[in-house]
């Protein structure tokens, strides 16, 4: 995908998570593989106004559990493949390849819900410290 594509698609996504209520401040899950469709979904939930926490598919189930109810996520955006992975987590998934509203243009600070400022939380990463919990 090119730089003008995937910033396109990135856009289009960033609709969805505004659409549902997601504000500045707010933590979205992307339970996605890496790839190109990661980047798309994590700039997608930056556009939005909302900070992103990286969910690998592959995690065990305990940790996926912990990570989400931990950060406080509603929200996760996956794919279909990783989708059985997430189920049951207490948040609503969405499949970013089914995330297309055909207006690519960029997010403007209107149509989110909130400001976003130089202090606003952009990501949530996990670690496993010596204990092996994140």
């Amino acid at each position: 995908m090119a730089g003008r594509r995937c910033r396109e698609a990135a856009n289009t996504r960033a609709v969805y998570p505004i659409a549902r209520g997601v504000a500045p401040e707010d933590v979205v899950a992307v339970a996605i593989e890496r790839s190109i469709d990661s980047v798309v979904a994590v700039w997608g939930v930056i556009k939005s106004g909302a900070a992103y926490v990286p969910v690998d598919p592959a995690y065990p189930d305990e940790r996926i559990a912990y990570m989400i109810g931990d950060s406080g996520v509603r929200l996760g955006i996956t794919v279909a493949g990783a989708a059985d992975r997430v189920a049951g987590t207490g948040c609503t998934w969405l499949d970013l390849t089914e995330l297309s509203s055909g207006d690519d243009h960029d997010i403007v600070d209107g149509e989110r819900r909130g400001a976003v400022t130089l202090d606003s939380l952009a990501y949530l990463i996990y670690t496993s410290g010596s204990t092996g919990r994140p």
